[in-house]
Protein backbone atom coordinates (compact mmCIF):
# COMPACT_ATOMS: atom_id res chain seq x y z
CA UNK A 1 0.00 0.00 0.00
CA UNK A 2 1.00 3.68 -0.84
CA UNK A 3 0.60 6.49 1.72
CA UNK A 4 -3.40 8.02 1.72
CA UNK A 5 -4.28 10.85 -0.98
CA UNK A 6 -6.08 13.34 -0.94
CA UNK A 7 -10.38 12.57 -1.10
CA UNK A 8 -11.81 13.32 -5.01
CA UNK A 9 -13.88 16.11 -2.84
CA UNK A 10 -14.19 17.51 0.25
CA UNK A 11 -17.46 19.61 -0.86
CA UNK A 12 -19.20 15.88 -1.89
CA UNK A 13 -17.73 14.45 1.32
CA UNK A 14 -19.92 17.72 3.07
CA UNK A 15 -23.03 16.49 1.04
CA UNK A 16 -22.91 12.99 2.21
CA UNK A 17 -22.08 13.92 5.87
CA UNK A 18 -25.67 16.44 5.48
CA UNK A 19 -27.57 13.70 4.04
CA UNK A 20 -26.66 10.75 6.38
CA UNK A 21 -26.80 12.41 9.52
CA UNK A 22 -30.69 13.00 8.47
CA UNK A 23 -30.78 9.50 8.24
CA UNK A 24 -28.64 7.72 10.94
CA UNK A 25 -31.01 10.53 13.68
CA UNK A 26 -34.09 8.81 11.71
CA UNK A 27 -32.93 5.64 12.24
CA UNK A 28 -32.79 5.77 16.39
CA UNK A 29 -36.14 8.69 15.93
CA UNK A 30 -34.02 10.87 17.59
CA UNK A 31 -34.63 14.66 18.10
CA UNK A 32 -31.00 15.25 16.87
CA UNK A 33 -27.16 14.34 16.41
CA UNK A 34 -24.18 15.03 14.66
CA UNK A 35 -22.07 12.86 12.26
CA UNK A 36 -18.32 13.79 11.75
CA UNK A 37 -15.07 12.82 9.60
CA UNK A 38 -11.66 13.84 10.20
CA UNK A 39 -9.67 13.12 7.50
CA UNK A 40 -5.92 13.98 6.98
CA UNK A 41 -6.01 16.85 9.42
CA UNK A 42 -9.05 18.47 8.27
CA UNK A 43 -12.48 18.26 10.09
CA UNK A 44 -16.29 18.12 8.80
CA UNK A 45 -19.34 17.85 10.56
CA UNK A 46 -22.96 17.76 10.10
CA UNK A 47 -25.73 18.42 12.61
CA UNK A 48 -29.53 17.62 12.60
CA UNK A 49 -32.20 18.38 14.35
CA UNK A 50 -34.18 20.58 16.97
CA UNK A 51 -32.71 22.23 19.15
CA UNK A 52 -30.10 22.17 16.58
CA UNK A 53 -26.39 20.63 18.38
CA UNK A 54 -22.88 22.63 18.59
CA UNK A 55 -19.78 21.37 18.41
CA UNK A 56 -19.92 21.39 22.30
CA UNK A 57 -23.69 19.48 22.34
CA UNK A 58 -22.14 16.04 24.90
CA UNK A 59 -24.30 13.15 23.73
CA UNK A 60 -24.43 10.05 26.21
CA UNK A 61 -22.12 7.65 24.61
CA UNK A 62 -22.71 4.39 26.16
CA UNK A 63 -19.98 1.62 25.79
CA UNK A 64 -17.50 4.21 23.72
CA UNK A 65 -16.70 4.68 27.25
CA UNK A 66 -15.33 1.55 27.50
CA UNK A 67 -12.14 2.36 24.62
CA UNK A 68 -11.52 5.40 27.79
CA UNK A 69 -11.03 2.86 30.36
CA UNK A 70 -9.06 0.73 28.90
CA UNK A 71 -6.70 3.63 27.61
CA UNK A 72 -7.07 4.44 31.48
CA UNK A 73 -5.24 0.67 32.21
CA UNK A 74 -2.76 1.55 29.48
CA UNK A 75 -1.97 4.87 31.06
CA UNK A 76 -1.71 3.46 34.47
CA UNK A 77 0.09 0.60 33.15
CA UNK A 78 2.77 3.02 31.22
CA UNK A 79 3.01 4.46 34.90
CA UNK A 80 4.09 1.18 36.47
CA UNK A 81 0.88 1.50 38.40
CA UNK A 82 -0.35 -1.80 37.37
CA UNK A 83 0.54 -4.49 34.95
CA UNK A 84 -1.79 -5.96 32.38
CA UNK A 85 -0.97 -9.39 33.83
CA UNK A 86 -1.81 -8.54 37.12
CA UNK A 87 -4.99 -11.15 38.71
CA UNK A 88 -8.32 -9.07 39.67
CA UNK A 89 -7.58 -10.05 43.24
CA UNK A 90 -4.92 -7.85 43.68
CA UNK A 91 -7.17 -4.65 43.63
CA UNK A 92 -9.93 -5.87 45.62
CA UNK A 93 -10.85 -6.29 49.72
CA UNK A 94 -10.07 -9.11 51.36
CA UNK A 95 -14.11 -9.92 51.62
CA UNK A 96 -14.65 -9.47 47.57
CA UNK A 97 -11.71 -11.23 46.44
CA UNK A 98 -12.99 -14.57 44.05
CA UNK A 99 -13.41 -17.97 46.03
CA UNK A 100 -13.17 -19.77 42.85
CA UNK A 101 -9.27 -20.26 42.01
CA UNK A 102 -9.62 -19.96 38.49
CA UNK A 103 -11.74 -16.74 38.65
CA UNK A 104 -8.72 -15.48 41.03
CA UNK A 105 -6.24 -16.05 38.35
CA UNK A 106 -8.31 -13.35 35.94
CA UNK A 107 -6.14 -10.28 34.86
CA UNK A 108 -6.67 -6.68 33.90
CA UNK A 109 -5.68 -7.40 30.59
CA UNK A 110 -8.32 -10.23 30.42
CA UNK A 111 -11.11 -7.48 31.41
CA UNK A 112 -9.78 -5.10 28.84
CA UNK A 113 -9.99 -7.62 26.08
CA UNK A 114 -13.72 -9.71 26.89
CA UNK A 115 -11.74 -12.64 28.01
CA UNK A 116 -11.84 -12.85 31.36
CA UNK A 117 -14.63 -15.32 30.50
CA UNK A 118 -16.88 -13.12 32.14
CA UNK A 119 -21.32 -12.86 31.04
CA UNK A 120 -22.83 -9.79 29.88
CA UNK A 121 -23.94 -8.47 33.25
CA UNK A 122 -23.10 -9.74 36.96
CA UNK A 123 -25.33 -12.23 37.61
CA UNK A 124 -26.46 -10.42 40.73
CA UNK A 125 -27.60 -7.46 39.10
CA UNK A 126 -31.75 -7.71 39.74
CA UNK A 127 -33.64 -7.72 36.04
CA UNK A 128 -37.28 -8.50 35.16
CA UNK A 129 -37.81 -11.85 32.80
CA UNK A 130 -36.05 -11.26 29.50
CA UNK A 131 -39.23 -11.12 27.13
CA UNK A 132 -40.27 -7.89 30.09
CA UNK A 133 -36.97 -6.18 29.98
CA UNK A 134 -37.76 -4.18 27.07
CA UNK A 135 -40.79 -2.69 28.29
CA UNK A 136 -39.77 -2.39 31.63
CA UNK A 137 -36.91 -0.03 30.13
CA UNK A 138 -39.56 2.18 28.55
CA UNK A 139 -41.13 2.37 31.62
CA UNK A 140 -37.90 3.93 33.02
CA UNK A 141 -36.39 1.29 34.46
CA UNK A 142 -32.82 1.22 34.63
CA UNK A 143 -30.44 -1.61 36.73
CA UNK A 144 -27.20 0.44 36.47
CA UNK A 145 -28.41 3.30 38.37
CA UNK A 146 -29.16 0.82 41.70
CA UNK A 147 -26.13 -1.43 41.10
CA UNK A 148 -24.05 -0.19 43.67
CA UNK A 149 -20.38 -0.81 45.22
CA UNK A 150 -21.28 -3.79 47.80
CA UNK A 151 -23.44 -5.35 45.11
CA UNK A 152 -20.45 -6.00 42.60
CA UNK A 153 -17.94 -7.52 45.65
CA UNK A 154 -21.21 -9.29 46.22
CA UNK A 155 -20.50 -10.61 42.71
CA UNK A 156 -16.89 -10.74 42.66
CA UNK A 157 -16.95 -12.88 45.93
CA UNK A 158 -19.31 -15.31 44.38
CA UNK A 159 -17.60 -15.55 40.87
CA UNK A 160 -16.97 -17.95 38.55
CA UNK A 161 -15.92 -17.42 35.01
CA UNK A 162 -18.82 -18.56 32.41
CA UNK A 163 -17.06 -18.83 29.41
CA UNK A 164 -12.92 -20.15 29.14
CA UNK A 165 -11.00 -17.43 30.54
CA UNK A 166 -7.86 -16.06 27.66
CA UNK A 167 -10.03 -17.23 24.86
CA UNK A 168 -12.24 -16.36 22.55
CA UNK A 169 -13.79 -12.91 23.67
CA UNK A 170 -17.56 -12.75 25.47
CA UNK A 171 -18.55 -9.49 24.91
CA UNK A 172 -19.11 -7.84 28.80
CA UNK A 173 -20.32 -5.21 30.59
CA UNK A 174 -19.51 -6.39 33.88
CA UNK A 175 -16.13 -7.43 32.85
CA UNK A 176 -14.83 -3.98 32.05
CA UNK A 177 -17.16 -1.90 34.86
CA UNK A 178 -15.09 -4.07 37.44
CA UNK A 179 -11.89 -3.04 35.29
CA UNK A 180 -12.37 0.72 35.92
CA UNK A 181 -13.41 0.19 39.71
CA UNK A 182 -10.14 -2.07 40.18
CA UNK A 183 -7.89 0.73 38.29
CA UNK A 184 -9.29 3.26 40.92
CA UNK A 185 -8.65 0.78 43.86
CA UNK A 186 -5.27 0.41 42.66
CA UNK A 187 -4.46 4.06 43.65
CA UNK A 188 -7.00 4.60 45.86
CA UNK A 189 -8.46 6.85 43.34
CA UNK A 190 -12.32 7.01 41.77
CA UNK A 191 -12.67 6.11 38.16
CA UNK A 192 -14.69 9.63 37.45
CA UNK A 193 -11.95 11.03 38.74
CA UNK A 194 -9.32 9.16 36.84
CA UNK A 195 -10.79 8.95 33.08
CA UNK A 196 -11.62 12.75 32.68
CA UNK A 197 -8.10 13.89 34.53
CA UNK A 198 -5.70 11.33 33.03
CA UNK A 199 -7.19 10.65 29.60
CA UNK A 200 -10.13 13.61 29.10
CA UNK A 201 -8.32 16.44 29.80
CA UNK A 202 -4.51 15.49 28.42
CA UNK A 203 -6.60 14.99 24.95
CA UNK A 204 -8.29 18.44 25.20
CA UNK A 205 -11.68 16.39 25.30
CA UNK A 206 -13.32 19.31 27.88
CA UNK A 207 -16.90 18.77 27.61
CA UNK A 208 -16.68 15.46 28.28
CA UNK A 209 -18.38 14.58 31.61
CA UNK A 210 -19.60 11.16 33.59
CA UNK A 211 -23.57 12.80 34.59
CA UNK A 212 -25.51 14.64 33.30
CA UNK A 213 -24.84 18.51 32.63
CA UNK A 214 -26.30 21.61 31.35
CA UNK A 215 -24.62 21.12 27.56
CA UNK A 216 -25.95 17.54 27.85
CA UNK A 217 -28.35 16.34 25.09
CA UNK A 218 -31.48 15.14 26.78
CA UNK A 219 -32.22 11.03 25.54
CA UNK A 220 -35.09 9.86 23.83
CA UNK A 221 -36.61 6.24 23.50
CA UNK A 222 -39.07 5.33 21.02
CA UNK A 223 -38.80 9.34 19.59
CA UNK A 224 -39.82 10.46 23.86
CA UNK A 225 -37.81 11.76 26.35
CA UNK A 226 -36.19 9.78 28.86
CA UNK A 227 -34.27 10.56 32.18
CA UNK A 228 -30.62 10.55 31.82
CA UNK A 229 -28.92 7.40 31.91
CA UNK A 230 -27.03 6.96 35.01
CA UNK A 231 -24.76 4.27 36.62
CA UNK A 232 -23.15 3.60 39.39
CA UNK A 233 -20.68 0.60 40.30
CA UNK A 234 -20.53 -0.38 36.13
CA UNK A 235 -19.53 3.32 35.59
CA UNK A 236 -16.55 2.61 33.83
CA UNK A 237 -18.74 0.74 30.89
CA UNK A 238 -20.98 3.40 29.77
CA UNK A 239 -21.14 6.66 31.84
CA UNK A 240 -19.19 9.17 29.74
CA UNK A 241 -21.29 12.24 27.83
CA UNK A 242 -18.77 13.41 25.19
CA UNK A 243 -19.42 16.53 21.88
CA UNK A 244 -18.20 16.06 18.64
CA UNK A 245 -15.68 18.37 19.39
CA UNK A 246 -13.88 15.50 21.95
CA UNK A 247 -14.54 12.84 19.37
CA UNK A 248 -12.66 14.65 17.13
CA UNK A 249 -10.09 15.55 19.47
CA UNK A 250 -10.43 11.48 20.49
CA UNK A 251 -9.81 10.86 16.87
CA UNK A 252 -6.96 12.66 16.33
CA UNK A 253 -5.19 11.39 19.19
CA UNK A 254 -5.51 7.88 17.98
CA UNK A 255 -4.60 8.73 14.39
CA UNK A 256 -1.76 11.05 15.77
CA UNK A 257 -0.29 9.59 19.01
CA UNK A 258 2.67 11.57 18.82
CA UNK A 259 0.88 14.87 19.16
CA UNK A 260 -0.59 13.97 22.40
CA UNK A 261 0.55 13.18 26.56
CA UNK A 262 -0.02 9.48 25.64
CA UNK A 263 1.78 8.54 22.32
CA UNK A 264 2.51 4.86 24.29
CA UNK A 265 -0.62 4.19 25.83
CA UNK A 266 -2.56 4.95 22.53
CA UNK A 267 -0.87 3.08 20.07
CA UNK A 268 -1.01 -0.06 23.12
CA UNK A 269 -4.73 0.38 22.76
CA UNK A 270 -4.96 0.03 19.38
CA UNK A 271 -2.85 -3.82 18.93
CA UNK A 272 -5.19 -6.89 18.34
CA UNK A 273 -4.67 -8.72 21.37
CA UNK A 274 -7.39 -11.82 20.98
CA UNK A 275 -8.76 -13.10 17.84
CA UNK A 276 -12.59 -12.92 17.38
CA UNK A 277 -13.58 -14.71 14.06
CA UNK A 278 -11.52 -14.41 10.45
CA UNK A 279 -10.21 -11.13 10.18
CA UNK A 280 -11.64 -9.79 13.46
CA UNK A 281 -9.81 -9.47 16.48
CA UNK A 282 -10.13 -7.33 19.84
CA UNK A 283 -7.75 -4.59 21.22
CA UNK A 284 -7.96 -3.37 24.61
CA UNK A 285 -11.47 -1.97 24.17
CA UNK A 286 -11.87 -1.45 20.33
CA UNK A 287 -12.72 -4.17 17.75
CA UNK A 288 -10.33 -4.41 15.45
CA UNK A 289 -10.99 -5.62 11.50
CA UNK A 290 -8.39 -5.95 8.37
CA UNK A 291 -9.00 -5.22 4.99
CA UNK A 292 -6.67 -4.51 2.35
CA UNK A 293 -6.64 -0.42 2.07
CA UNK A 294 -5.91 -1.01 5.97
CA UNK A 295 -6.99 -2.08 9.37
CA UNK A 296 -10.19 -0.01 10.99
CA UNK A 297 -10.84 -0.20 14.78
CA UNK A 298 -14.36 0.90 16.08
CA UNK A 299 -16.40 1.16 18.78
CA UNK A 300 -20.34 1.52 19.28
CA UNK A 301 -22.25 2.25 22.24
CA UNK A 302 -26.15 2.82 23.09
CA UNK A 303 -27.53 3.89 26.39
CA UNK A 304 -31.30 4.01 27.64
CA UNK A 305 -31.91 7.53 25.06
CA UNK A 306 -28.71 7.73 22.91
CA UNK A 307 -27.02 6.23 20.28
CA UNK A 308 -23.00 6.45 19.39
CA UNK A 309 -20.24 5.24 17.50
CA UNK A 310 -16.67 6.11 16.98
CA UNK A 311 -14.23 4.28 14.31
CA UNK A 312 -10.84 5.14 12.18
CA UNK A 313 -8.67 3.79 9.71
CA UNK A 314 -5.02 4.60 10.43
CA UNK A 315 -3.44 3.76 6.96
CA UNK A 316 -5.67 6.42 5.69
CA UNK A 317 -5.69 8.88 8.64
CA UNK A 318 -9.46 8.84 8.54
CA UNK A 319 -11.85 8.48 11.71
CA UNK A 320 -15.73 8.89 12.14
CA UNK A 321 -17.87 9.37 14.54
CA UNK A 322 -21.79 9.48 15.14
CA UNK A 323 -23.77 10.78 17.89
CA UNK A 324 -27.85 10.42 17.91
CA UNK A 325 -29.59 11.70 21.06
CA UNK A 326 -32.30 8.43 20.57
CA UNK A 327 -32.77 4.92 19.98
CA UNK A 328 -35.65 2.51 19.33
CA UNK A 329 -35.36 -0.88 20.69
CA UNK A 330 -32.24 -2.26 22.78
CA UNK A 331 -30.97 -3.39 19.56
CA UNK A 332 -31.07 -0.06 17.31
CA UNK A 333 -27.97 1.75 16.49
CA UNK A 334 -26.49 4.19 14.08
CA UNK A 335 -23.08 2.48 13.95
CA UNK A 336 -24.37 0.91 10.18
CA UNK A 337 -24.53 4.50 8.51
CA UNK A 338 -20.93 5.87 9.73
CA UNK A 339 -19.35 2.54 9.68
CA UNK A 340 -19.50 2.61 5.82
CA UNK A 341 -18.66 6.05 5.42
CA UNK A 342 -15.31 5.18 7.22
CA UNK A 343 -14.91 2.36 5.13
CA UNK A 344 -15.69 4.11 1.83
CA UNK A 345 -13.43 7.08 2.63
CA UNK A 346 -10.41 4.74 3.42
CA UNK A 347 -10.59 2.68 0.53
CA UNK A 348 -11.50 5.90 -1.42
CA UNK A 349 -8.35 7.49 -0.03
CA UNK A 350 -5.86 4.84 -0.26
CA UNK A 351 -4.41 3.09 -2.91
CA UNK A 352 -4.02 -0.08 -3.28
Amino acid sequence: MTAPTAPASMDELRVRLERDVIALTASVNAPAGALGVTLGGHAIVAYHGQPRPSEHTAFEVGSITKTITTLLLAEMAARGEVHYDDPIGCYLPRHAVPADPLAARITLAQLATHTAGLPRLPPNMPLPPEDEIPAAIDAGFNPYATYLLDDLYHATAALTPQYPTGQRPAYSIFGIGLLGQLLGNAIGRDWNELAIGRICVPLNMSDTVTHHAPHCAVGHRHGHPVEPCTSAALAASGALRASSADLLAYLHALLHPDSTPLPGPLRQTQQPRAPIEGRESICLGWVHRRFRFGDILFHSGGTFGASAFVGFCPHADVGVFALANGIVTDNSTVSQTPYQLLKDIARQTTTI
